[in-house]
Parts: C-alpha cells; sequence; structure tokens
C-alpha cells in the first residue's frame, strides 16, 4: 500500500458514504499481505456427515469465545495502564488496542483470535521496549543536568579556595612589610605586592569568563533540547498536527487573552463521516491516511496564526482567532466542501484504489465569562447536530448563556 493518500483534483461534491462492498473477511499478517478467511463448509459434519465433528466445531467455538474474552480483558489491562504514560507512541499503540478489540467482537474464529494474539504480543514488545528507552533517555537528561550543577559548584568551590588562597599570601607579605624600617625598600615591597595581587586578580576573572562560558554552551543545548522534547512531547504523532494536551494547554490561553481584550474567536470541531465504513472498507491503514490528510489540509487552509488540532480519535479542532462567527462559518464551510469534491487514490498491493470522504463540523463563538469547558461543549453539540442532519455540512452552535445575558443587559450595564 502507499504510503500517502494523492488527490486526483477537485470534483462534484459527494454527499453520500462510500456503500460497503460484500467481500471477505480479511486481515494483514506480519508481513503486510492479506489473508482471506472464507466460510468453512459444512463445518458441522466430518466427512462422512457424523455427529462428533459438528460436537468438536461447538467446543472449539467455545474455546475460541473464552479465548477471545481472555485476550480483550488482557487488552482493557493495556490500555488502562498505558493512559498516564507521555511517551509519543502511546496515543498510536492505544489505538491498535482499540482496533484489536474490534477484531476480537462478535463470535471470532480461532484463527482470528491467535492471529490478533501474535500481533499483540509483537507489538507490546516493541512498544514496551521503547518506553523503557525513553524513561533511559528522560533520566539520562535529568543526570545531565544535574552534572552540569555539580561541576558549577565545584569549579566555583575550587576556584574560590585558590583565590582565597592567594590573597592570604598576600595579606602575610603586607603584614611583615610593617617590620620594613627603610622607606625605599618598603616602596618597592608595595609596588611588587600590588602586581602580585592584580595578577592573581586577573587570572580569577578569566577562569570564571572560561567557566561562565562553558556553562552558558552547555546550558544553551541542553534548552534546545529540552525544547524539541517538549515539541515533541505536544504533537501527535501520525497526523503531525498538536495532539489533545497541547489544544488544551492552547485553547486555555486563548480564553485568557481574548478575555483581556474584550475580543472574540471561534472553534470549530470536525469529524470524519463514517469513518468505521472507511476502516472497514479499505482498511485501517487507509484510515490513518485519511486522519493524516485531513491533518493537512486543515493546516493549510488556515492562517498562520490560527490553530488545528487533533482533539481525539477521527475528531479535530480548529481556532480561529479575531474572527466573528459568520466568517469562521464561511471559512470553515469552504473547507467542508473542499474536502467532499475531492477525490484520493492509493495503491492497494498493486491495484490502485479510489476514496472520498466527507467531515461534519460544528461551530462556537467564545463569548467573554465563559469557560473552556461550556465552548467546547457547545461546539460538539453543534458537530452532533450536524450529523444527525445529513452530515458533510457545517452548523453553527446555540449563544452560550452567558452571551445572552450580554446580549441581554449588555445595555444597561454599560450605563453605569
Amino acid at each position: 500500500m502507499g504510503k500517502e493518500l494523492i488527490e486526483l483534483g477537485l470534483s462534484q461534491r459527494t454527499r453520500t458514504p462510500l456503500p460497503a462492498e460484500p467481500r471477505e473477511e480479511k486481515t494483514t499478517g506480519q508481513g503486510g499481505e492479506e489473508r482471506a478467511f472464507v466460510p468453512a463448509k459444512n463445518a458441522g459434519t466430518q466427512d462422512d456427515g457424523s455427529e462428533p465433528a459438528r460436537e468438536r466445531v461447538a467446543a472449539g467455538d467455545g474455546r475460541a469465545a473464552q479465548y477471545a474474552a481472555l485476550v480483550d480483558a488482557l487488552l482493557k489491562t493495556l490500555a488502562e495502564m498505558t493512559v498516564e504514560e507521555d511517551y509519543r507512541r502511546t496515543p498510536s499503540f492505544q489505538s491498535q488496542v482499540t482496533r484489536w478489540r474490534e477484531k476480537l467482537g462478535g463470535e471470532p474464529a480461532v484463527e482470528r483470535v491467535a492471529s490478533v494474539a501474535a500481533e499483540c504480543l509483537e507489538a507490546c514488545e516493541t512498544y514496551f521496549r521503547g518506553l523503557r528507552e525513553h524513561r533511559g533517555s528522560r533520566e539520562k537528561e535529568i543526570q545531565e543536568v544535574i552534572a552540569v550543577l555539580r561541576k558549577a559548584l565545584a569549579e566555583l568551590a575550587g576556584d574560590a579556595g585558590g583565590f582565597q588562597s592567594g590573597l592570604l599570601q598576600s595579606s602575610e607579605r603586607f603584614h611583615r612589610m610593617a617590620e620594613l624600617d627603610d622607606i625605599r625598600e618598603l616602596k618597592k615591597q608595595v609596588v611588587r605586592e600590588a602586581q602580585a595581587l592584580k595578577v592573581v586578580v586577573d587570572e580569577k576573572r578569566k577562569r570564571d569568563e572560561a567557566l561562565c562560558a562553558q556553562l552558558e554552551k552547555r546550558v544553551e543545548a541542553l534548552q534546545s533540547r529540552l525544547h524539541r522534547a517538549v515539541e515533541e512531547s505536544l504533537l501527535d504523532p501520525l497526523t503531525q498536527v498538536t495532539n489533545r494536551r497541547g489544544f488544551d494547554r492552547t485553547i486555555e490561553r486563548w480564553a485568557l487573552s481574548h478575555a483581556e481584550t474584550k475580543t472574540t474567536f471561534a472553534l470549530g470541531m470536525l469529524d470524519v463521516d463514517n469513518f468505521k465504513q472507511v476502516n472497514d472498507t479499505h482498511g485501517h491503514p487507509v484510515g490513518d491516511l485519511v486522519l493524516k490528510t485531513l491533518g493537512q489540509k486543515l493546516n493549510a487552509s488556515v492562517r498562520t496564526t490560527d490553530f488545528v488540532a487533533r482533539y481525539g480519535g477521527e475528531e479535530f479542532a480548529v481556532l480561529l482567532g479575531e474572527m466573528d462567527m459568520e466568517a469562521a462559518e464561511a471559512k470553515l464551510a469552504r473547507v467542508v466542501e473542499e474536502i467532499a469534491a475531492a477525490k484520493f487514490h492509493y495503491t492497494r498491493g498493486n491495484e490502485p484504489e479510489l476514496l472520498a470522504f466527507t467531515v461534519s463540523c460544528g461551530v462556537a463563538e467564545y463569548s467573554r465569562g465563559e469557560s473552556v469547558a461550556d465552548l467546547i461543549a457547545r461546539a460538539d453539540e453543534a458537530l452532533y447536530d450536524a450529523k444527525r442532519n445529513g452530515k458533510n455540512r457545517v452548523v453553527v452552535a446555540k449563544k452560550s448563556f452567558v452571551s445572552s445575558l450580554f446580549d441581554r443587559f449588555g445595555g444597561a450595564k454599560s450605563k453605569d
């Protein structure tokens, strides 16, 4: 399969979802090849049609259900174990766990359970090995910071000791000068000691400057690595847009900033229509490419001052700054129309395949005094309205309670 979806060009808007064609149940092996599971004929009898064959099949189905329940319970435990991990591969691993659990739904065959278990084991080994390396790398970074501080203290302490020793020797020589009777000899001695003291001070200054320069370089390198690590922790590894954690931080900052400046912004929540059907028809890898393509499309459609994030699953969030509701609705409607009109192709094995998909959108305008949670809830509710009313459209959220109060009592308030 190709590694990216390629847009073939705009065509007439497609408003109806792709029909799911009848097909064999398929799964993907470790080598990437597709395997078909064709229902066996006359599974309930032996070759001669005797009853023991049906009994063995029933027993096999029972064992398959038991194994499936056991594997599903283990997968649920894995998902709960990794919720708090900040490792960048955790979101994709959790998505894999969700897919495995979906494969075990219904009444899976023994072969399906075995395939999922083997795939899960291999992915778990890879993920937890990477997690151990991530934790070790983070611990190494902390140890390096401590080493820099320890060296700085040691250098300063040792240098201060040498400087103090030099001053003490000079002080002792000054004390001995008090015992001299010859004024000329005393003057010579004072000049020599002043010069010696100047050398001690100059050497101390040079050592301080060299040490500070060295420490500054190491601190700058650490700061650069820390900045990259923070950016990576806020980036969704699949779509390369900001992840949920980054979105939560950003929308809080936007709310505070716009409350202070008494300006507004709009929040758009977009969701891929019939995403499960896309996965079932084209496979999960193509579903991932759909999400990646949508993230790229949203990034290309907004201004540099706007903000795009993957909110979770197939849902994305867009923050449009300094934009009223009418302009925000028009902008997001254009994005929805362009996505619906586009067709993409990818390769499946050696065969070219076509794909089209649509998105629904709910948009809400921030009201001064409104909480971030209420703003997101209003945009989400508008998104659900778009889904219920036919999908592939933009629905504007109702005004917030706070906004309604301002509209109703704003005039009376401004007179005070």
